[in-house]
This record gives C-alpha cells, structure tokens and sequence, in this order.
C-alpha cells in the first residue's frame, strides 16, 4: 500500500510512503499526517493478541525516500510509539514485546552522489510481563533515537555536513506470548517518525557514567602535566 508523497516540510521532503507487512493485511499504521518535519501515524489495526498457550507476532514495515529541504544535512531520525497494553490471568512467561528498526541507505552525502550506496542501522526493543505488570488496560512506550552523524563516524565515512539524501526502511514489530490459562493482547495506538536537520543532533550524547569517564580521563591528563 503506498501514500503518495511528497510530504514536503520546513527542513526535509519525503517522498511516497509504502506500508507492507509479512504477518498481517495492511494498513496497519495508516496514512501519515505531516506536522511540521514529522510523519504522524494513528494505526488503528496494529495489535497482538494471544491466549491459552498462543503466540501473535504482528510486523510492519515503511519504505520512503527523504531528502532535505534547503538545510545543510538530515542529523538524526527519531521515533516514537505507544499504545495499551493487558496481561491477565496466570502463568510465568504471558509477556508482550515491541520493538522497532531502522535502516538508512545513504545515497547522497554533502550534496553528491554516493558512488556505492551503503545502510546504517538502528534498533531497540522492550517487553511487559506477567507479574508484574498486570492490569486491565496499561499503557505503554518506545523511543529510538538515531544520530546520523555518529553512525557515519563508525562506519569510516567522512563528510562536512552529512547525509542529503537517503532511502529509509522502518520496521516495527508488536508479539504477544500466553500461557494455557492466561491472556496477552498489545495495541499500537501512535507512531511518529521525525528528520531533523539541526547540526546539534549529529552525535549521540554520551550517557552520564561516560561523561564521567570522559571527564576523568582529561583531568588526569590535567595532573600529568601539572606533575
């Protein structure tokens, strides 16, 4: 199924935006909504559910080109999902898991064609079990942050601003798992992917204990030298 594009925002433009799944009829995310430089998705068919000793696995996947729109470099590629969640009854294993992966093919950087195109890539995933976290209906969240930047960085490539052109491949993924006497049921309620083109977003921040190190290791040099 394909959402004809261009969606064309402030800072990026992507172009038609195809929805596929291997598991379930489609639309599963349904058309996106353009809001500002996101892609804003309200799936309303996007569930798991199981039950007496089953399992539901539902996957999705969107294809769409992105290019940008008069700024320098697209940065960084965000997404955001959510929706509710229920486990109920008994037996150790009822779970429900999602998760979500990014592909990048880099086909412009700096303005110039890419000789090879090359794919840089991105995921993340979490679960909810029983116990403890049963209830009636719960909600629950996923983010995944992609630096551009610090993915080109591991992969050996230089640049002056970055990636300007590239094929994206999202692809998202709700499982439900049940026991003889129990229930598991997940629903994917939002979906946002956001391209943004501020230099700032180029590179992971480093979590709060490398930070430390970082900080550590330049004040012993500090002594060193003092010494």
């Amino acid at each position: 199924m394909t959402y004809p594009g261009p969606f064309t925002g402030p800072s990026v433009q992507y172009g038609d935006v195809t929805e596929s799944s291997g598991t379930d009829p489609v639309p599963l995310f349904g058309p996106p909504t353009l809001v500002g430089d996101d892609l804003d998705f309200d799936p309303i068919t996007f569930t798991a559910s199981a039950a007496g000793g089953g399992i539901d696995v539902t996957d999705g996947q969107l294809n769409y080109p992105v290019i940008t729109n008069g700024a320098p470099a697209l940065t960084k590629i965000s997404i955001n999902e959510g929706g509710d969640y229920t486990l109920s009854e008994m037996g150790l294993g009822t779970s429900v898991k999602y998760g979500v992966s990014v592909r990048v093919t880099v086909l412009e950087i700096d303005g110039v064609a890419v000789a090879t195109p090359f794919d840089l890539h991105k995921s993340t995933s979490s679960s909810k079990v029983l116990p403890p976290d049963a209830g009636v209906l719960l909600s629950w969240s996923l983010s995944l942050n992609f630096p551009l930047g610090t993915a080109l960085v591991n992969a050996g490539v230089s640049y002056v601003d970055g990636i300007t052109k590239a094929e994206v491949v999202v692809n998202d993924q709700l499982a439900a798992f049940s026991q003889p006497v129990s229930l598991a049921f997940i629903a994917k309620k939002n979906f946002v992917i956001d391209t943004s083109t501020d230099p700032a977003d180029q590179f992971e921040i480093p979590e709060p204990t490398s930070m430390v190190l970082v900080l550590g290791a330049i004040f012993g040099l500090g002594l060193k030298r003092n010494r």
